[in-house]
């Protein structure tokens, strides 16, 4: 993908970081985590970790 700009970013990617995630985890253990496609890799290996097989691709490329 070409950006135009260097500092333009995903705002549904930048809507949570990997300590917002930790804490909602700590605070709702057992509950199910999905991110978006384009989460950033921080908070998709604490989101791996929602479940003991990691994380499970739900739909996308095959």
């Amino acid at each position: 993908m070409w950006l135009p700009s260097s500092r333009a970013g995903c705002s549904p990617a930048e809507s949570i970081t990997a300590q917002d995630l930790r804490t909602l985890k700590q605070r709702f253990p057992g509950v199910p985590v999905v991110t978006y496609i384009n989460t950033y890799q921080a908070v998709e290996k604490v989101a791996a970790g929602a479940s003991p097989a990691g994380a499970t691709q739900l739909a996308g490329p095959g």
